[in-house]
């Protein structure tokens, strides 16, 4: 791994996920979710309270594996930066 330092700003945010979420896999589809899908659907939901973004993010992936199974973990956590009161 590379450290490096980035810069955030309030309004911005920082998405982490486990590769179960990118690799999801769509039997019908024989294809897995992908970066692309997840960031478009980031994208898309970026303006809904965190909360709402999160279940949005997982209810995409399980729409596209339809009545696949999950056969890894899937962990996704959101950090919305805000104003500091300092």
């Amino acid at each position: 791994y590379q450290d490096s330092d980035i810069e955030f700003y309030p309004g911005d945010y920082m998405l982490m996920y486990t590769d179960g979420i990118v690799e999801a896999f769509s039997d019908e589809k024989h294809e897995q979710f992908g970066k692309k899908r997840l960031l478009n659907c980031f994208k898309e939901h970026a303006k809904k309270p965190i909360g709402q973004m999160i279940q949005k993010l997982v209810e995409s992936v399980q729409q596209f594996m339809q009545k696949s199974r999950f056969y890894d973990d899937i962990a996704l956590v959101a950090v919305e930066f805000k104003n500091s009161s300092s």
